[in-house]
């Protein structure tokens, strides 16, 4: 694995570990309360890491956006994001009305409430809320499609720049459009494309900001992590700054991580998938176990108990669906759902 491949290898552990602990109980209240600047600092970079990844991935696998065959893209993605979104999104909508009684939200399970949770899956009303991510990517790749089709070369700075401009602009005017989730995608976009400009200046960018070194690691996670805890983000420039510091941080760790583990492989870094898909249902599970069945007061300790359940269940999955040998169409479409 070259060198490149194997940070962001590292990077989507560290992004996804990050997601795991950040929907670890924080809707209880002891959680939220003791927790809760680690909750700000997680939520101030995490998902727009995620985003700066696959764009990364993206100008990775594509060496001439021109040449791109956008139809062919887009029937890849069908087939990753929007798959698993629907099947997923419709159990986790069935598994919340069957315990619907342990819910902390009131929702409608309508025919119609559950179609229109497609379109609209981060509203209040929403039981498919964790999975935005998913149709979120698809719409920035069918974006990216779009500009690759109208000639807009995302290698250049300048016009990297103008999408960038564009798109947070957008944002700012129109920042709670839910529908199709319009508002995230242009605030997500330019997290993508700078991806595709960091592939594309990888080597620079870390020579000139140091990133390897340990004292710069040090002084960017004591910045990000001051100012997501200490400092308010109303303002959109102070909230585009946290990203970038969290960001740069985040890049930093995982170059030292991956210096101190040298060659030695990388644990979790083919689950990182599917982590995301299925934590929420070891995390869910436990917590209906524990707290509404048996009635056990996990307090504090709720948070680590889920976080190590939302990381060990998935692998768990993923490691017996390896292990089984058939290859029937049932096992086909299981493993092509969470990703293996």
């Amino acid at each position: 694995m070259k060198k490149d491949n194997r940070l962001i290898a590292i990077l989507s552990v560290f992004g996804i570990l990050l997601v795991v602990l950040g929907h670890s109980g924080f809707e209880e209240e002891i959680i939220k309360q003791t927790y809760a600047g680690l909750h700000r600092w997680i939520y101030s970079f995490h998902m727009p890491l995620f985003f700066l990844i696959s764009g990364y991935l993206f100008a990775y696998t594509t060496s001439d956006f021109s040449k791109l065959d956008v139809g062919r893209l887009l029937k890849k993605k069908v087939r990753r994001l929007l798959f698993p979104y629907f099947v997923f999104g419709s159990i986790l909508f069935v598994i919340k009305m069957l315990f619907s009684q342990f819910s902390y939200v009131d929702r409608d399970f309508s025919i119609v409430s559950y179609c229109t949770m497609f379109f609209v899956p981060q509203a209040s009303y929403s039981t498919m809320g964790y999975l935005w991510f998913l149709p979120a990517l698809f719409l920035i790749f069918l974006v990216v499609g779009l500009l690759c089709l109208l000639r807009i070369n995302l290698r250049k700075n300048s016009q990297v720049a103008v999408v960038v401009i564009i798109s947070f602009t957008l944002n700012i005017l129109f920042p709670h459009i839910q529908y199709l989730l319009l508002s995230e995608i242009f605030w997500y976009l330019p997290f993508f494309v700078g991806g595709i400009w960091y592939q594309q200046n990888q080597e620079i960018l870390e020579r000139r900001l140091c990133l390897g070194s340990i004292g710069v690691c040090l002084l960017l996670g004591g910045l990000s992590i001051g100012e997501a805890v200490y400092f308010p983000s109303g303002i959109f420039i102070i909230k585009v700054v946290y990203v970038i510091v969290g960001i740069l941080f985040s890049i930093s760790l995982c170059i030292n991580v991956m210096k101190f583990c040298g060659n030695s492989k990388i644990p979790l870094a083919n689950y990182t998938y599917s982590i995301y898909l299925l934590s929420w249902f070891g995390q869910y599970g436990t917590k209906i176990f524990l707290m509404e069945l048996l009635h056990v007061n996990v307090g504090v300790y709720l948070l680590p108990l889920l976080f190590v359940v939302g990381v060990a269940f998935p692998v768990l999955c993923c490691m017996l669906l390896e292990n089984v040998k058939s290859n029937s169409l049932i096992m086909k479409y299981t493993r092509l759902l969470i990703g293996i």
